[in-house]
Formats: structure tokens, C-alpha cells, sequence
């Protein structure tokens, strides 16, 4: 009789400590695992850190190199730009300095016995024959006429200092303008003499860019190369003993060569640049002063 009291207070005892069990062993797991993480976390906490600092660091120095080379990149267009600038003002400045020494240079032309300087600016020039001819601002009303020297002051052959030379020849003119025939032009004709040869000849030009050709001189002379070409005086309109040119060999080598079989032909290397020409003195004969 009492066996069967106390198997009812076993069996809830029983029923009771199962449940009890189960919540202690979940307990204890979740300790377990709370303190395996924290330990696990500590353990590798220093790893964790600094991987995370090199990321950092990273992103950081991507940051900074975008940043650098968008500013290098603004650096070097302002820079480009400064250069531009400053190229456009020094060649400004070049072209300054050019005009300055052509105009000294012309004002301090000195006196041709029998004819007055008429000193212009050249204000119109054809792209196709730009080293051929060009346009005057002075005409008639300042006395000249077609046929009229035409000298100008160049860089000298030695990169010192300038030189005065014939440019050409008027060709024809208006009231107030005047166009000129360089002697690289085919309608520039010009007497000449060989300085050191002591003969004349005529000096025409070819065109196309081509360099003036000395003819008519004897063909039994002697020429030499750099010899100084002149002016003869031939013509009434321009005076004798004004630089040309030299003579320099052609093509083949040769100083001169025979034409015809009759009169020697040399190439002259003109002291005349054209193409960076801005002002002339037109040489206008006293007689014909309006």
C-alpha cells in the first residue's frame, strides 16, 4: 500500500526534472557558445583589426591618388595654358623687335644722289604669290612710278645685325597704293654687276619659289661663289651699288654655266626675305617730284 503512495510522487518528480534538465543543458549551451564566441572574437580581434585599418588605408589612398591626379591633371592643363600664353607673347614680342629693326633701319637709309625715299607699309599681299608680289600704301600723289626700286632691310646672311637690299621693282600703281614685283617674280627685271668678277649682266626672276638667275654676263669670265651682286645703275631709276645678293652654285654644282652658247648664267642668292616683310622705301627720282 505504500510502495503505490510513493509512485505517483516519483513519477512527478521525474516529469518535473526532465524539463529542468533540458533548460539547464540549453543554459549551459548558450554560456558555452557565448564565451567560445567572445574568446574566438578576442583571439582574432587583432587580425580582425588590422585588416580592417589596411582597408582603410587603402580606400584612403585610392581617395588621395583620384584627388592627386585630378589636381596634376588641372596643374598641367593651367601650365599648357601658361605656355600658350606665354609663346603668343613672345612671338609678339619677336614681331616687334623684327618691325622695330626694319624701321630704324630704313629711317636711317642713308642718301641716294638724285633720288628721295618714300617710305610705306605693305598692306595687301596674294596667298598664291606671296614672296612674289605685294601692295603699297603710297602711289602717284607721292611721286612713284612703275619701274621704281624697291629696297627693304633683312636679318643679315651672318645672324648679325640687318642688311639693306633690294626687294623688287613697281610694277604698277594707283593714286594712292602701289604694287611691287619682287625679284623672285618674273616681270622683276634688274642690271646688275659682279663685285669681285667686275661684269655685268641682268638679273630676272624665275617664280615658283625659285631663286633669281643672273644672265647676259660674259662667257668667258671667272665667278666665284659668294661673290657680292650689286645693283649696275643701268636703268635711270635705280641707282648704282645697292646690295642684291651672292652668287651661289646651282643644282649641278656649278657655279655658272653656259646658255646658248654664247653668255654665261649664274644663280644669285638673294639677301631679300620676303615672306616676313611688313615695310619698303620706294626710291623716287628727284625729277619726278609731284
Amino acid at each position: 500500500m505504500k510502495q503505490n503512495s510513493i509512485r505517483p510522487v516519483q513519477t512527478i518528480l521525474l516529469s518535473l526534472a526532465i524539463p529542468a534538465a533540458f533548460l539547464l543543458t540549453v543554459f549551459t549551451w548558450q554560456s558555452i557558445r557565448l564565451f567560445l564566441t567572445r574568446s574566438t572574437l578576442d583571439y582574432f580581434y587583432p587580425f580582425l583589426k588590422a585588416s580592417a585599418a589596411a582597408e582603410d588605408a587603402a580606400a584612403h589612398a585610392a581617395l588621395a591618388a583620384g584627388k592627386s591626379k585630378n589636381f596634376l591633371a588641372s596643374s598641367l592643363a593651367k601650365m599648357q595654358e601658361e605656355v600658350m600664353r606665354l609663346s603668343s607673347q613672345n612671338a609678339s614680342l619677336e614681331h616687334l623687335k623684327q618691325e622695330n629693326r626694319q624701321l630704324r633701319a630704313l629711317l636711317e637709309l642713308r642718301q641716294f644722289s638724285g633720288f628721295r625715299p618714300v617710305f610705306s607699309e605693305i598692306i595687301a599681299r596674294d596667298p598664291m604669290t606671296w614672296d612674289e608680289t605685294f601692295l603699297v600704301d603710297k602711289g602717284a600723289v607721292n611721286g612713284i612710278r612703275a619701274g621704281d626700286c624697291v629696297l627693304a632691310v633683312f636679318d643679315a646672311p651672318d645672324g648679325e645685325g640687318v642688311v639693306t637690299a633690294v626687294a623688287g621693282r613697281i610694277t604698277s600703281v594707283s593714286e594712292h597704293t602701289a604694287r611691287v614685283s619682287t625679284i623672285f617674280h618674273e616681270d622683276c627685271t634688274l642690271s646688275v654687276f659682279l663685285a669681285e668678277s667686275g661684269q655685268f649682266g641682268s638679273l630676272r626672276g624665275k617664280g615658283r619659289g625659285e631663286e633669281p638667275v643672273i644672265s647676259w654676263l660674259p662667257a668667258d669670265g671667272k665667278y666665284g661663289r659668294g661673290e657680292i651682286v650689286l645693283t649696275g645703275g643701268l636703268s635711270p631709276q635705280t641707282p648704282a651699288g645697292l646690295y642684291v645678293g651672292t652668287v651661289q652654285a646651282g643644282k649641278d654644282g656649278n657655279v655658272s654655266r653656259i646658255s646658248d652658247h654664247l653668255y654665261a648664267e649664274a644663280e644669285l642668292k638673294a639677301a631679300a626675305k620676303i615672306s616676313d616683310l611688313h615695310f619698303v622705301t620706294v626710291l623716287v627720282r628727284e625729277a619726278d617730284k609731284p
